[in-house]
This record gives structure tokens, sequence and C-alpha cells, in this order.
């Protein structure tokens, strides 16, 4: 069996010191694959495809060779799911935290309240053997006063409250892994239909249901573009990419992002290489980006006409610009970077011209 490491993949990277930290706290037996040379190396080599390389879940299930489901749960798991942005990620990651321990606190008010013997499936749940073994430590991870407490506030997430919680909020709240928040889920008899979980996905946003049905979009868009598009092979992959990366940058809950094919007629029969517009659904407000996608000879030819277009109708122009002569030009880590690059920008210029802060 090969043991992989940093070294042997050649990651040469800084790595910020709370990596370290955050391997040290994931030390339990049976952490990692047994494949890897220390849980330094799995969670280093692990940050370092999805927030440096910025590779999808697929794909660094694929470098690794993991299952992908696999990799999502561990993901999951690692808190890593929310953007391929490190600080995004954390950003994020630490306003979900604060809303759902304090869903908690008002979760442990509201039991009191509740006559849970009501509940035939509650009072199941009391008599099963898996609630009466249970030992200490599980329940006392979420601060919570006895056994009891912590079954009526599951029963409470589950079967009451009119926003149900996932498995993975649970798991986040109560500092385990979602699949052994699961097990534990259905030893006291509680599972989601098929039907219940996927409009749970829809209503709430879990297992990363927004980027699914973007990533559906996409997609289609390729299907569309194959008729309806006349720009360069590298302009196509360009779109596509920007189109997956954009929600790394623009929360989901607060915009709408549409990147569109190359369109003519939007500007008196001129054409936009990226239709790009920005809907800020807090605001009720928009911007409309004009991307045009031009190698280095065409740059110099400044078209002044279709910017003067642009600017009367509201569009705001930016150009992505392809080396000539560059023989990485067409490579997907290129393309990668470059659509990143672009999304940053987006969003500061999205930021100036609504005014907004974050």
């Amino acid at each position: 069996m090969e043991i992989l490491s940093l070294e042997s993949l050649g990651i040469d990277y800084d790595f910020p010191d709370e990596i370290r930290i955050f391997a040290n706290e994931h030390k339990s037996p049976g952490s990692i694959p047994p494949n890897y040379k220390s849980v330094y190396d799995y969670i280093a080599i692990l940050f370092y495809y999805h927030f440096v390389e910025k590779l999808e879940n697929r794909e660094i299930a694929e470098l690794l060779n993991v299952a992908p489901n696999n990799l999502i749960q561990r993901m999951y798991n690692y808190g890593w799911h929310y953007s391929k942005d490190y600080d995004i990620n954390k950003e994020l990651r630490e306003a979900e935290l604060k809303k759902l321990f304090k869903k908690l606190e008002d979760a442990k008010r509201a039991i009191h309240t509740i006559n849970f013997e009501e509940f035939d499936l509650y009072k199941k749940m009391k008599q099963c053997d898996y609630y009466q073994k249970m030992r200490k430590k599980t329940w006392q991870i979420g601060e919570f006063k006895n056994k009891e407490e912590y079954l009526k506030s599951i029963f409470y997430f589950t079967q009451i409250s009119e926003e149900k919680w996932s498995s993975r909020e649970m798991a986040t709240v109560f500092n385990v892994r979602v699949n052994t928040m699961q097990l534990r889920l259905e030893n006291l008899g509680i599972s989601y239909t098929l039907e219940e979980a996927l409009e749970h996905k829809k209503t709430k946003n879990a297992q990363n249901y927004g980027a699914t049905v973007r990533a559906g979009k996409v997609t289609r868009m390729k299907a569309l573009r194959a008729s309806a598009t006349s720009g360069s092979m590298t302009e196509c992959n360009f779109r596509d990419e920007l189109s997956l990366v954009i929600y790394d940058y623009f929360y989901e809950d607060f915009y709408e992002v549409i990147v569109g094919t190359n369109t003519v007629g939007i500007i008196d029969g001129k054409e936009i290489d990226i239709p790009v517009i920005v809907i800020n659904n807090l605001q009720g407000t928009y911007v409309k980006i004009a991307i045009e996608y031009n190698g280095e000879t065409y740059h110099q030819k400044e078209d002044t006409k279709k910017k003067k277009l642009l600017k009367k109708n509201d569009w705001i122009y930016y150009e992505v610009i392809e080396k000539n002569n560059d023989g990485s030009h067409r490579g997907i880590k290129y393309i990668k970077e470059k659509a990143r690059n672009t999304a940053m920008e987006l969003k500061e210029i999205v930021k100036k011209e609504l005014c907004l802060d974050t």
C-alpha cells in the first residue's frame, strides 16, 4: 500500500498554523484513511487541494482515489463545505455556528413548555435500548443537563420545530461527525424519508443543494452554448468555470448571479461575450457587467464604440485578456485561476456600485 504524504504528492506550501491545531483535534482512532503518513498530512493535503488549488470534490476524489461521497462527507465533517476561499469559508462557518447555537438555546427553553409524553414516538425513543444504554459523554457535548434533555432536544429538532434540523446541523452543534449523528438518529428510530430529505435540501440548502442546482445550470448552459455561442473554446471553458465559482464570492442567500452566453442584440447589434447580471435580493438592486474575453492582439484594438454603448445602457465593461503564445493558456489550472480572479474583481465592482461594505 502506497503511503501518501505532502512530500510524496509534491506539495510545498506554507500552511496556516491553525491547520496543525485542527489536525491535532482530529486525531481520534480511525479518523483518516490508513494510507496516509499522518493526520496532519491528510488534512493538509485536503486543505491544499480544496482551498489552494480550489479543485472540485470529484477532482480531489479522483486524485486521491476515494469515493466522491466519502470525500464530500469529510468536507462536511471538517466544516469546509461553505466555500473554496478559506477566509470566506471561516466567516460563513462562524455565522452558521452562531445561528445554530442560538437556535439550540431557544430549543432548550422551548422544551420545558411541551408535554413530550403526548407523543408516541417520543415514548418509544425513551424505551429503546440505545437510549437506555446511552453514555454520559454522548449528551454532555451539547452541555445538556441530562440525557432526557438531550433526547427532548433531538425530538424537538426533528419532529416539532417548524424549521426541521438536518443531521448535518445537529452534528455541527453536537460536535460529532455527520455519519455518527445519522447513526444516532437511526438508533433512536428517527429517519427522514427520501421525499422529506429532498424537500429539506430545497428549503434549507442542506448538503450544498444550491451548488448542485448551479452545477445543473452549468450542464444545461454547456448544451446551449454548443449551438448558441461563437466564442473560442477557451472562452467557453472560462464561462463555465466562472459559473461554477461565482457563488464562492457572492453568498447565495443574498445574491442571484446570472452568467449568460454571448448575445447579439443587447446593445444595438453589438455582441457581449459573457453578460453577467448580479442581483442583490436584499436591496432589490442589480448590476450589469459585460465581460469581453479578448486576446492580447485584439486588446490593442480598443472598441470605443461598444464601450460607449455599454455605458449608455448601464452596463459595466470588464475585459479578460488571454495571453498570446502562452502554451498554458488553455490549461484547466490557468482557466480556474483566471475565473476566480475575475469573480473576486466582480465582487469589488458590485460592492462599489451598490455601496456595500461586504
